[in-house]
């Protein structure tokens, strides 16, 4: 009753006048009864805890107590559970990765991932032999096989066309000349085998489609092989050959070589451009036909110190073609080897009398 009356008084204290006093004690005394009629929900049963308890803490409880006219109502005390009562949370152990299994040899993904397993070291010769032993193997440098009409420029510079280029090979079929590729070359500078005399080796760059439309029948009907340096980022482009004509080619005999991915001129680009440019488009290639190339042509015939490292780590590389130059054929010069640049002003005679004195 006297928390009542404490209630009323300050209640009522916000209520100025007789009148105003008096209309807020009947709305106190409603408000009372009805709280006092609104039954009690019983609480959960003992031990089940409520969304108050803390988590994992039994709470015991008594039922709910009717009021009562009597001024001495102590209410029944709360019993918390002793600590040994709260059981410990078992830790719940993280599973282990699973390895997502690859078939991608570690550190070839450059570009793309290549299918096809990266070769594996080969030996090389001892120094003696890789500054000593020496071929003289005469190395073509070809790039469209195709009539030059329409074309200007350096663009002309750079085709044969068909019917000389069949006169040429023709020439040299004549006076006993054989071809190998630029992979059978290199394999010869590195065991120091010597091929037999009149061999040579023909190579056509930038794996433009006249290489296969053009000039692969006129190889084969003289039964010869050629290097094909191919840009990794232009097959199926328009005007170049397709992976289709790309993997014939290498099903006939011949060896795709690697021009690059872009055919961009490579000795200007930073060091961690490289990889993406050598390695990379030998896996495409090696994608395409089932083989890693075993040799490489400078875009643009330029070279330097990077690039000759980023040749070296790329997986099956062996040899590198230049422009023209005049450095021996030697292990130690694998990464220089000079070409004989033919084009549309070189007559068959020409042609033979070049590869006669090399």
């Amino acid at each position: 009753m006297s928390k009542l009356r404490t209630v009323l008084s300050s209640r009522l204290r916000l209520v100025r006048g007789p009148a105003p006093r008096a209309a807020a004690l009947i709305v106190v005394a409603v408000s009372l009864v009805s709280a006092a009629s609104v039954p009690v929900v019983p609480s959960p049963a003992s031990g089940s805890g409520s969304l108050d308890d803390p988590p994992g803490v039994a709470v015991a409880r008594t039922a709910p107590v009717t009021p009562s006219p009597s001024p001495a109502v102590t209410p029944m005390p709360v019993v918390m559970a002793t600590p040994s009562a709260i059981p410990t949370p078992t830790p719940t152990p993280m599973p282990t990765p699973t390895p997502v299994p690859t078939s991608t040899p570690a550190g070839s993904c450059v570009l793309v991932c290549p299918a096809v397993p990266t070769p594996s070291p080969q030996p090389t010769p001892d120094q003696a032999t890789a500054a000593s032993f020496r071929l003289h193997v005469p190395i073509l440098e070809y790039h469209r096989i195709k009539p030059s009409q329409g074309e200007r420029g350096y663009r002309r510079d750079l085709i044969t066309p068909p019917g000389l280029f069949s006169a040429q090979l023709d020439a040299m079929a004549a006076a006993g000349w054989k071809t190998i590729t630029m992979g059978e070359l290199g394999d010869d500078l590195r065991f120091g085998i010597s091929p037999p005399p009149k061999t040579f080796v023909i190579t056509i760059d930038d794996g433009y489609a006249d290489g296969y439309q053009n000039a692969m029948p006129i190889l084969l009907a003289h039964g010869y092989v050629a290097t094909y340096f191919v840009i990794a980022g232009r097959i199926g482009l328009s005007g170049f050959m397709s992976a289709s004509q790309v993997r014939s080619l290498a099903d006939a005999g011949m060896e795709i070589g690697n021009h690059s991915y872009t055919h961009r001129d490579l000795a200007s680009l930073p060091a961690d451009q490289l990889p993406r440019e050598v390695e990379g488009a030998s896996a495409v290639i090696a994608n395409i036909t089932g083989t890693w190339p075993g040799s490489f042509s400078y875009p643009k015939g330029f070279d330097s110190p990077d690039l000759n490292a980023a040749l070296k780590a790329c997986p099956g590389l062996t040899t590198a073609v230049i422009e023209t130059g005049s450095k021996p054929q030697t292990w130690n010069n694998r990464w220089q080897l000079p070409r004989i640049r033919v084009g549309p002003g070189m007559l068959p005679s020409d042609l033979l009398a070049r590869t006669s004195r090399y």
